[in-house]
């Protein structure tokens, strides 16, 4: 599904992660993006723990006004 979604736009990832705008394909454009989302996964994962702990003090709160 998200080659079809790239190839919407003109772009198309080969094997080895580069990708390729289709549009100039003909002219042998080739495109490669690194990116280091490190950062953005430590935060990401901070904000799931942050979201567990007060998910499980909604359910504390629920059997509390519950009883």
């Amino acid at each position: 599904m998200a080659a079809n979604n790239a190839r919407e736009f003109g772009v198309t990832v080969d094997e080895k992660g580069t990708a390729i705008d289709v549009r100039k394909a003909k002219r042998n454009l080739t495109v490669k993006i690194d990116v280091d989302i490190s950062e953005a996964l430590t935060g990401l994962k901070a904000l799931q723990r942050e979201a567990k702990k007060a998910t499980q003090v909604l359910r504390e709160l629920e059997e509390l006004i519950s009883k």
